[in-house]
């Protein structure tokens, strides 16, 4: 590979590579496009023969083990949602958000089965998997012990294979694992229905009222646990009614779309009602294993680990010091956004799996257990015949970051902001650890751009394929990446 990648520095056209890989962040699997730039009179006539351009743009795949560049931008892009609808003061969200009831939440799936797992006392020791008692000697029905002595070292690879892998294969519900994944998203909805209707429920007013008087904010991160089930982080938030600037009867004539509550909610009320809603949410859905169509169906819940931890503000808001807890709105933004790149990584299984009998024809070395819930997956094709899409991941069809409309900045909005500060400057900012320059970026959108004279120019572009050219530009594409990433990474934390 040294080289290849020697000959491919020495090409002649390595500078113009260069700039152009450069402008895309160093993507894994850039996107190549073709087009042709007319120029137009005023009538739209064409003026000349026109000129064929190529232009190089990045996938804009968040996982890590697609494209570590896009998913470094796309995690920084969710770290940016979140901190503003935390702490505010940046992205149009006031700081004083930091001050409404706050909280950061984790709700897990059930157990469909006892799995090897990773115990600690509480001073962090580490225990025995699941411990036998003297006079227990429990066999499954299939002779299986259900128990396990060994301390698991997490970083030990051997043992980190196993840890989430059942005890018994055969007892384990791998068809209610699958069932969660696939319809997780609608529990979610189910919860966020509950924890409405039980917080107006402790402020003594109907779910009507309380539309008036508060709103429940949140912006949630899906992720993958070591048994291969799926469950949400979330930030909580809750606010008044945005006010409307046109409407004469607001009391806010300027308006505010994150105003406060506008009546008295302490934390401990919207702690409660969250635990309530986690254990109330109840969605009947359809059995995958049932593919006879016997109307089997699973009901679904969140289980019984329900974490809520109060969120405190970092910095001083209007003389008042809000830093009274370890647990800061920049802590929780970094690891949830951490989460927000990953998928199913963890789980040997690129996009390219589209069944169960995609990991042998792949070569992939994943664990029964893996193959076993892939298998399930391939069941949901009886009734769902484009399941395929999601058995990368494990059959869970959600969105891994989503948030409601008002909690803070869009992630649209925030690549907006992006494209129009690169068109006005296109070579600030790109770090080209390969030629030592920085190339130009431009837009993806068809263009139009206007002369004094009236004459316009129009570029209309056509996709002519992914990837790069070579094994060699690939390697020099990822060596760079990683080397700005840990630029960039470096800045930021002189910057803080």
């Amino acid at each position: 590979m040294a080289e290849t990648v020697r000959g491919a520095i020495a090409r002649a056209d390595f500078a113009s590579w260069a700039a152009r890989v450069a402008s895309t962040g160093y993507c894994a699997n850039p996107i190549h496009l073709r087009g042709l730039a007319q120029e137009t009179g005023p009538d739209g006539a064409p003026v000349g023969p026109g000129e064929r351009r190529s232009l190089m743009v990045r996938c804009g795949n968040r996982r890590a083990a697609v494209c570590p560049s896009c998913s470094f931008t796309y995690a920084g892009d969710v770290w940016q949602v979140l901190a503003s609808g935390i702490a505010g003061g940046r992205h149009d969200v006031p700081a004083s958000v930091a001050r409404h009831p706050l909280v950061f939440v984790t709700l897990t799936a059930p157990s469909f089965g006892p799995v090897h797992t990773t115990p600690t006392s509480s001073s962090g020791r580490p225990l025995p998997c699941r411990p036998r008692r003297v006079d227990d000697r429990h066999r499954c029905v299939h002779g299986r012990p259900m128990w396990c002595g060994q301390v698991h070292d997490p970083t030990d690879p051997g043992e980190a294979r196993r840890l989430g892998t059942p005890l018994c294969v055969g007892c384990f519900d791998y068809a209610g694992l699958v069932a969660f994944n696939w319809d997780a998203s609608q529990l979610w909805g189910r919860f966020t229905i509950d924890l409405r209707r039980d917080l107006a429920h402790r402020l003594g007013m109907s779910e009507a009222r309380l539309r008036d008087v508060v709103r429940v904010r949140y912006a949630k991160v899906a992720e993958f646990q070591r048994r291969g089930v799926a469950h949400f982080h979330a930030v909580i938030r809750l606010d008044g009614p945005p006010t409307d600037p046109t409407d004469p009867t607001d009391d806010v004539p300027d308006g505010d779309p994150f105003p406060p509550p506008a009546i008295p909610v302490s934390v401990d009320t919207l702690t409660a009602a969250i635990k309530a809603a986690a254990g109330t949410a109840r969605v009947a859905v359809p059995d995958p294993s049932d593919l006879d169509g016997n109307g089997l169906a699973v009901v679904l819940r969140f289980g019984r680990q329900v974490d809520v931890r109060p969120i405190r503000a970092s910095r001083t808001i209007d003389g008042q010091d809000l830093a009274t807890d370890d647990l800061s709105a920049e802590k929780v933004a970094a690891y949830v956004a951490k989460y927000a790149t990953k998928a199913a990584d963890d789980f040997g299984l690129p996009p390219t799996v589209r069944r169960a009998a995609d990991v042998d024809l792949l070569g992939l070395d994943v664990t029964e257990h893996t193959r076993r819930i892939l298998a399930v997956v391939d069941q949901l094709m009886v009734r769902h015949p484009r399941a395929y899409k999601w058995a990368h991941q494990l059959g869970f069809r959600g969105h891994f970051q989503t948030k409601s409309r008002q909690f803070s900045v869009t992630l649209g909005a925030l690549r907006q902001q992006r494209r129009a500060w690169r068109q006005t400057h296109p070579t600030q900012g790109l770090d080209d650890p390969i030629a030592g320059g920085a190339g130009p970026a431009r837009d993806l959108a068809d263009g139009e751009d206007t002369d004094a004279d009236q004459t316009t120019l129009v570029i209309r572009w056509t996709f002519a394929g992914t990837g790069h050219r070579t094994p060699a530009e690939a390697a020099l594409a990822a060596a760079a990446a990683d080397l700005a990433r840990s630029r960039r990474t470096a800045r930021r934390s002189t910057a803080a």
